[in-house]
């Protein structure tokens, strides 16, 4: 059967009629009924979501931005599972995923559920959650939902995961570039947080302790939202994320045209052309430093170019 909806395509559900949400729900949940249950429980309350799956790493990806109480009580009736993983990432994803690249995400991952009854048992308990009116007063989420809050829109670059693997928790906060590495590696160092030796990027905290670990992400989270002062960048560089790159861009764009038709026109023809770049490297055996430059130098030159527009226009 042909999905119209279940295709890596962005949709506003809130645009949809009743026979299209119902159709695109459906296929959503891909025949899971707790799946499917759980899609229109969030629906119903406000919770507003981006992506899902069941099954191996089966997974509800959505915004913290709405229905706030409910999200945390979503996350509080699953976290103690074991392979549990919450990942917030701040800015978005990449660029090239789908019009809402840019908006803040929150997912909530299941790493071991290595069959459909297990997957149904947890989206079921989340179902459940969302009926609870109570405030969350789970510190780890808490510290957790604050830092999703306080990041978005910041540009950061940063991404925080929350692990259970057999009851040791880990927290980390991964970079995705070398871009500002100095500047979080001295802020980290105010905190309990240790640079991972596997992962030049990314610096954790482990605890099989659960007390301890929720008082530690507090004490980090206080020092990263009252010490963190970068400004926003406007400038391309090198040792950029290819994300925040096109976050650059993104933003003038629209200061320009006020909405983002131009910018998708551009974004569309770059994705294009960056594909057959990558496809003429794997044919010719080239590193992958010639193409890393060749994406610097053309969204350098775009940036140059939309700056000297925004600066005719005032």
């Amino acid at each position: 059967m042909e999905r119209k909806y279940n295709n890596l395509s962005s949709f506003d559900i809130f645009k949809l009629s009743d026979e299209e949400l119902k159709d695109a729900i459906h296929e959503w949940a891909m025949e899971d009924v707790s799946l499917e249950k759980l899609l229109w429980k969030c629906y119903n309350n406000g919770v507003v979501t981006h992506g899902c799956h069941v099954g191996p790493m089966s997974y509800l990806s959505l915004s913290a931005d709405y229905e706030v109480e409910k999200v945390k009580n979503m996350i509080n009736s699953v976290y103690q599972t074991d392979g549990f993983s919450l990942l917030i990432a701040p800015d978005g994803g990449n660029p090239f995923s789908g019009d809402i690249f840019y908006k803040p995400d929150l997912s909530i991952v299941f790493l071991k559920t290595h069959n459909q009854k297990m997957a149904d048992e947890l989206l079921d308990k989340m179902s459940c959650s969302i009926d609870q009116n109570v405030v969350c007063d789970n510190d780890i989420i808490n510290s957790f939902i604050d830092l999703y809050a306080f990041f978005s829109g910041r540009e950061s670059d940063l991404e925080f995961r929350l692990n259970n693997n057999n009851g040791t928790y880990s927290f980390s906060v991964e970079l995705h570039s070398g871009y500002n590495f100095d500047y979080y590696d001295n802020l980290f160092n105010n905190t309990d947080l240790v640079l991972n030796k596997n992962n030049f990027f990314c610096w954790q905290i482990v605890s099989s302790d659960l007390r301890e670990f929720s008082k530690k992400l507090k004490e980090i989270k206080n020092v990263l939202i009252k010490n963190y002062d970068l400004d926003i960048p406007n400038k391309i560089e090198d040792n950029m994320s290819f994300n925040e790159m096109f976050r650059i861009i993104r933003r003038k764009y629209l200061s320009i045209y006020g909405d983002e038709v131009e910018y998708k026109k551009f974004s569309s023809e770059f994705e294009k052309e960056f594909h057959k770049k990558m496809e003429i490297k794997s044919n010719n055996n080239e590193s992958g430093n010639s193409l890393w430059q060749w994406v610097v130098q053309e969204l350098t030159l775009k940036s140059e170019q939309l700056d000297k527009m925004i600066k005719s226009m005032n």
